[in-house]
């Protein structure tokens, strides 16, 4: 749960703050195009209203309008933003109780980040009773969920880009499949099972995180869930100590050290453990 937590932890102080006020404008013009209805919900002028609020420092004022496209037009992003308000307590006194009943709603729509949130207040027992069946649950539908289910829940963010929702989601999809991992590898919600646990650090170290990597280093090197295999082991490390993790270059140092899955080379193992000590 530590790991978790360590990992995870400035997640939970980071508000997503938006692109830029012309984005929403190049969202409605798309949207007139396609309709040939200027704003035909009336939604563009609750978020016009909402972004600029929050853009501009009038927090309180931003809380309002987030409250109404949240409340009135059930939009994920809209409930989303209202939830970090509420967990940050921006323009309103914090609340994660409600905190999480907002991401809740924006969850239930498929919205990945929402999901993993709202799996780490229940892992935490923020807002909710603390629930690692509940976590274990909300972190596989943001492990899992569909590109294009997820997709069309972050159609409802006028200020997405492609570009930027893309590697978030890809960032979020992994921490989640992380987070699931780790439960599964310690019993926690879940059935314990290293063999799962591998399968989704698999996942997420398939996607190119450091942490995962690292983590298929040491069930290899452990035989955990897999077939003990160093060579593999240090195949994993590598790739997660090029990325800057300390606990994968310090894994190389001692393979190369003892000369394990490679020829002994001190030059090596000092050349590692240097940069896991700059690096911490």
């Amino acid at each position: 749960m530590t790991e978790i937590l360590m990992k995870f932890a400035s997640f939970f102080l980071v508000i997503y703050s938006s692109l830029s006020f012309s984005a929403t404008a190049d969202h409605w013009e798309r949207m007139q195009e396609r309709t040939g209805v200027p704003d035909p919900t009336g939604v563009h002028h609750v978020q016009e209203h909402a972004i600029a609020a929050y853009d501009s420092g009038d927090l309180k004022g931003a809380f309002g309008w987030f409250t109404k496209w949240a409340k009135e037009f059930g939009n994920p992003y809209g409930q989303f933003r209202l939830a970090n308000m509420y967990f940050n307590g921006l323009g309103v006194a914090k609340d994660h109780e409600k905190a999480a009943a907002w991401f809740l709603e924006s969850a239930k729509q498929g919205y990945r980040t929402s999901q993993d949130r709202l799996a780490m207040m229940y892992l935490k027992g923020q807002g909710v009773p603390q629930n690692f069946s509940n976590a274990a649950e909300w972190f596989r539908k943001a492990a899992e969920e569909n590109a294009e289910t997820n997709l069309k829940a972050e159609e409802s963010n006028p200020e997405s880009n492609v570009h930027s929702f893309q590697v978030t989601d890809i960032q979020t999809q992994s921490d989640a499949q992380i987070s699931l991992a780790i439960l599964y590898r310690d019993g926690r919600g879940v059935e314990q099972s290293d063999s799962i646990a591998f399968q989704w650090f698999r996942k997420a170290a398939d996607q190119g995180d450091g942490f995962a990597q690292a983590s298929i280093g040491e069930m290899y090197e452990a035989g955990r869930g897999t077939e003990q295999n160093v060579e593999e082991a240090y195949k994993w490390y590598r790739m997660a100590a090029d990325q800057g993790d300390t606990v994968a270059q310090r894994h190389l140092a001692r393979f190369y050290s003892e000369g394990i899955g490679v020829l002994k080379n001190e030059s090596e193992a000092n050349k590692w453990l240097r940069l896991a000590e700059e690096e911490e």
